[in-house]
Parts: C-alpha cells; sequence; structure tokens
C-alpha cells in the first residue's frame, strides 16, 4: 500500500474488506487446492486496493482529505463528543450476543419452511436473490414474495420475544 493510501486505510480494513468480499463470493469460487485459492484471494485483496485507491483520490466527494476520526470531531464543528467504538469482549457482551443469537434462531424456526429456508439465505448468508432462486430451484419473483412473507413473520417473532 502507497503511504497516501495509508493516510485513508490501513492494511486491516483492506484485508477485513478483502474477507468480506470473498465470504460474499464464496458460492463463484471452486475448491481445487489452495494454490488457486490464494490467487482468488489474492485477485480480490488488490481489486480492494485498487477501489480503496479510487476512492481516496476521487474528488468529487470529498476524496483527498483524510476521514475524520471520532476524537477529531469536536474540532470539526460537531457538537459533543462522539462515543469511541466499542472494541472489548465483556462476559456481559458475550451472554448478550448469544441471548440474541438463540433469539434470532427461534424465531427463524418458527417460520414455515419455504420461508425460513429463503430467509436464512438472504439474511443470515447474505446471498443474492438470483442465487437463492438458483439454489432452491424456483423463480426470482417466488423467492422475492418468500422473502417479503418470512421476513415480516421474522420480525413478528422476533418482537414477540422482545416483551
Amino acid at each position: 500500500m502507497s503511504d497516501q493510501l495509508r493516510r485513508f486505510s490501513t492494511p486491516e480494513d483492506i484485508w477485513q474488506d478483502t474477507l468480506l468480499q470473498a465470504w460474499r463470493s464464496r458460492n463463484e469460487h471452486k475448491w481445487s487446492g489452495i494454490r488457486p485459492f490464494r490467487a482468488w484471494l489474492m485477485s480480490i485483496a488488490e481489486n480492494r486496493i485498487r477501489d480503496a485507491v479510487d476512492r481516496a483520490t476521487a474528488t468529487k466527494r470529498g476524496g483527498g482529505e483524510p476521514p475524520v476520526s471520532l476524537d477529531d470531531t469536536e474540532t470539526r464543528g460537531q457538537q459533543g463528543p462522539v462515543p469511541s467504538p466499542l472494541v472489548s469482549t465483556t462476559p456481559s457482551r458475550i451472554a448478550s450476543h448469544r441471548e440474541r443469537t438463540e433469539q434470532m434462531l427461534i424465531a427463524l424456526g418458527g417460520l414455515p419452511e419455504e420461508y425460513a429456508l429463503v430467509v436464512r439465505f438472504r439474511i443470515f448468508e447474505e446471498m443474492e436473490l438470483a442465487t437463492i432462486a438458483a439454489r432452491i430451484g424456483t423463480s426470482l419473483s417466488a423467492v422475492r414474495y418468500r422473502l417479503r412473507k418470512g421476513a415480516e413473520q421474522y420480525n413478528r417473532l422476533l418482537s414477540r420475544q422482545d416483551r
């Protein structure tokens, strides 16, 4: 990474973005060994770097200026300090995440199977609608309908648990 790009992004940010893109594109990659997998992953990383450079050098939307740090918000005219992002993993936070995960799984389990599958693929696995349609062997309009109905029921079941 160039020094200019390091002003806007860290190698860890690029790597996280690469891994996220790889996860989202995982159905497009066919396993044929470690070497092709690494080449696929590195091509994603190169594209993420290229995209980051494009964003950093774009002048239309404020490119060329480093992003505002959370600590700098008071000096940039915004009212009040912005709280720092939470980075700790306390036992209570872990317990809260586990509890929420359990609630989500219970709500998902309360859906009819045809809705549950589509909701799981879209919300939890972030699949594209066309991919879901191909995977379950149905039309795109059927997937849209099932997602809409399933998401409505899922939200109702989840909100009942929150009471």
